[in-house]
């Protein structure tokens, strides 16, 4: 029988305060988890933040995060052999940004996917053999700032005809196939409708898993055709000035696989807390452990429950309504605008503000897109209601 154990860790951006712990403490950035990451055959981890030296941020929707180069020595030592690019940061300081990141992966002999300098090479999967096992992971993320292009640098986007036909494919050449993923909505534990159906139409076209990450917070999972999706493996080394609930909070998901004949998968959940005042990783042991891996277990359970889900997803849009609202319309319009309208350039100048870059983020992120259209259903439905 053939065994391999695959290890996957959520968002590390050592930007911030985190930034000098990662450079002077090297593998100590990820304290008493170093022992389950080196146990692993393999273990990597998104790398949410470009690793650089530029000054020239790129103008986009967002906070532009960056890190030193020599942070990536506490990855390297810690024991991770891989970090997947693809996710909405990674270009935060363009291409040169991303070149940086590439080299200094070399320099500490950790391998990479998800971004490169052309759409060809950012789609490319990381493919390794681990004890006999041949293994593709795609990384690929939901539309933001910093996608690749034909001839231009940036991240693998997840479109899902095209990732589909892309595990078509390494199925043929692989063992195991496995999604690393970048998507989601912000601080919401659960996928939104069309994410819960993009996640399952990649593992019935073979996807033996689908690990996500981006919402900065611990996220439900669930087994679909005996493979695991995780929604939200929360964060992992990244700072926050005022953290929202659960931002300190995150898991390691351990995938071991058994090949004899048939192909059987376990997951295993290792929950910790991050923090800066605790020099970074620190695991949960006793009373913790026990209430995250409830409150987990929780969440499991009301993603099988359709209504309560539906439900959950509902009053996240309702929660967020406004600050949708006022980012994609305000100014809003009124009557009389058609006929000012007609005056060169003052649609521009009322609509094409500051702002101009989350009103395009709203409309192509397919996470944004989704909860805009959910609120404004809602509005219609009020608004209809006798």
């Amino acid at each position: 029988m053939r065994r391999v154990s695959l290890l996957f860790g959520g968002d590390f951006s050592p930007h911030g305060s985190f930034e000098l712990i990662a450079k002077n403490q090297g593998s100590r950035l990820f304290g008493d988890a170093c022992q389950i990451i080196e146990q692993a055959d393999f273990s990597l981890l998104n790398l949410e933040c470009p690793h650089t030296t530029s000054m020239r941020p790129t103008r986009k929707a967002g906070p532009n995060l960056k890190a030193d180069m020599d942070c990536l020595n506490a990855v390297a030592s810690a024991g991770f052999n891989a970090v997947g690019l693809a996710n909405n940061h990674i270009m935060d300081f363009g291409k040169e940004g991303l070149f940086d990141t590439l080299e200094a992966c070399n320099h500490y002999g950790i391998q990479y996917f998800g971004a490169g300098g052309s759409e060809s090479e950012a789609c490319e999967p990381l493919q390794f053999n681990c004890n006999g096992i041949k293994i593709a992971v795609i990384g690929v993320a939901e539309r933001e700032f910093g996608e690749a292009e034909q001839t231009h640098a940036g991240f693998a986007v997840v479109e899902a005809l095209e990732t589909y036909q892309k595990v078509l494919f390494e199925k043929t050449r692989n063992d195991i196939v496995i999604i690393f993923l970048h998507g989601g909505n912000e601080f919401f534990p659960y996928p939104r409708p069309r994410y819960r159906k993009l996640c399952r139409f990649l593992v019935d076209a073979g996807a033996d898993a689908v690990i996500g990450h981006h919402p900065h917070v611990p996220g439900a999972y669930e087994w679909y055709r005996d493979a695991p999706i995780i929604y939200s493996l929360g964060n992992l080394i990244t700072e926050h000035p005022l953290p929202p609930e659960d931002w300190n909070l995150g898991y390691f998901a351990t995938l071991d696989f058994s090949l004899n004949g048939s192909k059987t998968c376990t997951l295993s959940i290792t929950p910790y807390r991050q923090t800066v005042e605790d020099g970074g990783v620190r695991l949960l042991k006793g009373e913790q452990r026990a209430g995250f891996l409830a409150d987990l277990e929780g969440k499991r359970r009301c993603l099988e429950d359709e209504a309560r889900w539906i439900q959950a997803w509902k009053e996240y849009c309702r929660e967020n309504a406004d600050v949708y609202l006022l980012r994609q319309y305000a100014p809003g319009l009124r009557r009389g605008f058609r006929v000012l309208s007609k005056v060169p350039g003052l649609a521009r100048a009322v609509l094409w503000g500051s702002n101009r870059y989350d009103r395009l983020n709203m409309l192509r992120c397919e996470a944004h897109r989704d909860v805009l259209e959910e609120v404004m259903k809602d509005l219609v439905e009020i608004k209809t209601q006798p």
